[in-house]
């Protein structure tokens, strides 16, 4: 009778192990999601980072049109009539 109650419950144990160790919501895979998850994070952050410059950039080009001439000049080389522009280009070797 204990012969089948002892077995009854190793088997039991058994698959617990198992299912602790090595089924879908192991120990190895829990760590391994927590590991992806930490990667996610940080990229989330970088690109909140981004997002959030862009948008400083946007409410400083609503808010004063002298932001929107240094933009046009730094990105397209725009000069206002009667200046003149000048380029400095440094040697290469």
């Amino acid at each position: 009778m204990y012969k089948g109650i002892i077995t009854v419950l190793l088997l039991l144990l058994a698959t617990l192990e198992y299912r602790y160790w090595l089924g879908s919501d192991s120990v190895f895979k829990t760590r391994s999601l927590a590991k992806e998850l930490a990667v996610q994070q940080d990229e989330v952050a970088l690109l909140q980072e981004r997002n959030d410059l862009i948008l400083h950039k946007i409410r400083l080009l609503k808010q004063n049109p002298r932001a929107i001439e240094e933009q046009a000049r730094y990105e397209l080389g725009m000069v206002r009539q009667g200046e003149k522009y000048y380029q400095v280009l440094e040697k290469i070797d």
